[in-house]
């Protein structure tokens, strides 16, 4: 009965597809909430009259993130950061701007003064390396996509 068998095939690869997919866009949720977090944080704990470079900002959180898998921090780069730029730019408590420094212009932020003595004394509990761990110990380890 081969159609029978490739019916059942065609079933198998388009539910593992809808897995797939479910356990990625979990993953970019689980990764976005810490992110958002720790950028908050950063941003709260940045001196008071300078900005934060974005760009730096994502190198720096990538690197104590994934500091070993380079996969996974591209996939960080390339996946989570878009949606992290677009939440931090719709929020009216971070001042954004375009700086020139050493010849390139880059996206800078800085936390407002107000939220950023608010947000020291409510600094986000358990740590950024916790957060991570608790996303690791969550997801599957095989996640190659």
């Amino acid at each position: 009965h081969p159609f029978v068998s490739f019916a059942l095939l065609c079933v198998a690869s388009i539910a593992n597809l809808f897995r797939k997919r479910r356990q990625r866009r979990d993953k970019i949720k689980d990764y976005l909430n810490i992110t958002l977090n720790e950028v908050y944080d950063r941003l709260a704990e940045y001196e008071d009259n300078d900005s934060y470079p974005n760009i730096h900002l994502r190198d720096d959180i990538g690197r104590d993130m994934f500091h070993l898998n380079t996969r996974e921090r591209f996939f960080f780069y390339d996946h989570v950061w878009p949606l992290v730029v677009r939440d931090i730019n719709s929020d009216n408590r971070v001042k954004k701007a375009l700086k020139e420094v050493d010849g390139k212009k880059m996206l800078h932020w800085q936390m407002d003064g107000q939220t950023k003595r608010s947000r020291k004394g409510r600094r986000s509990r358990g740590g950024f390396a916790s957060g991570v761990e608790s996303v690791q110990s969550k997801s599957p380890t095989q996640r190659e996509s």
